[in-house]
């Protein structure tokens, strides 16, 4: 909860004012929002992996409480948030740097990578089509931050406007058609087993 109230503070300020885009201080203040939105994700998959290990310490298998994503899968997409988070939060950050470019490429990578490991769960649980979307939104994510690495593309206000307006909000919209295909096929398990 504290990630996603992170992420949604950190385009508080565009509701009051449009003009801060491009502004140095806004900038900042966004790029930190960002990182410790994906910090705060981290931590909240790691306390999903402390669940997990204590579930399976009692020995509960219920499906109700059942984490089904491996402790390798897990531990990636921790490592992959808390890298990629810190590749947005001062002082470490610097929208110009390549270094930090590199961190949140290494980051998004892992992420996608544990997402992918997953597919076949997440098909099973979410539906083929929600699962491939979201797989190509994160693909997409993941290789739109190569521009941080080897461009100076950030440093350009019409170029970073697209990437994190443009592009971002294609993602976003996959997102959104994601859980459209969600509700869809929970429909349909939900119609399918009162049939039965």
């Amino acid at each position: 909860m504290l990630g996603i109230l992170s992420a949604a503070a950190m385009l508080v300020p565009l509701v009051v004012d449009q003009g801060v885009i491009g502004n140095d201080r806004w900038t900042r203040y966004a790029y930190d929002a960002w990182g410790l939105a994906w910090i705060f994700g981290s931590i909240g998959v790691f306390a999903v992996m402390v669940r997990k290990e204590a579930r399976l310490e009692c020995g509960d298998k219920s499906a109700d409480t059942e984490v089904h994503a491996s402790f390798v899968t897990l531990l990636v997409l921790v490592v992959g948030m808390l890298l990629y988070g810190l590749a947005f939060v001062a002082p470490l950050s610097d929208k110009n740097s390549h270094f930090d470019g590199l961190l949140s490429v290494i980051g998004s990578a892992l992420i996608a990578y544990s997402v992918v490991s997953y597919f076949d769960h997440l098909a099973i649980r979410i539906g083929r089509t929600a699962a491939a979307l979201t797989i190509i939104g994160i693909a997409i994510w993941a290789a739109k931050n190569f521009t941080r690495v080897f461009t100076n593309w950030m440093t350009d206000p019409d170029a970073a406007r697209f990437l994190v307006f443009g592009i971002q909000g294609f993602i976003y919209l996959l997102g959104a058609l994601a859980c459209l295909f969600v509700l869809a096929h929970k429909i349909r398990w939900e119609s399918s087993h009162l049939e039965s």
